[in-house]
């Protein structure tokens, strides 16, 4: 990851962090998602960071996907993450700001709940 400058972490979740780093090359801002170490030697959780990275790879050019514009797994560092475009909210914001007749439900242990 030489190619980019680590800026701030911006968010994450149980077994990710997302970062925002800056891409020497083009002088622009991007989101860097990556499997925190400690998940790393759980296969599960490698596969589905994996089958993330190949699904937005497949969804290229859709547009209301955020285009992934790099990736890398170094095994001996245990390190897997991919670069994609910075959006300026997460889905869940967006929704909330953008779309007030939408009905959001969260998912909790034992059936689903209006947010």
């Amino acid at each position: 990851m030489e190619e980019y400058q680590y800026k701030r972490v911006i968010g994450g979740g149980f077994f990710s962090i997302v970062k925002k780093y800056l891409r020497k090359e083009d002088g622009k801002h991007y989101a860097v998602k990556e499997l925190k170490a400690e998940h790393y030697s759980k296969e599960d959780y490698l596969y589905r960071f994996e089958r993330e990275i190949s699904l937005m790879e497949r969804l290229k050019g859709h547009s209301n996907i955020i285009k992934i514009v790099d990736s890398g797994h170094n095994p001996e560092e245990k390190k897997i993450w991919y670069a994609a475009e910075l959006a300026s909210m997460n889905l869940h914001k967006y929704i909330k700001a953008n779309n007030q007749t939408l009905d959001l439900f969260i998912m909790y242990p034992g059936g689903w709940t209006r947010s």
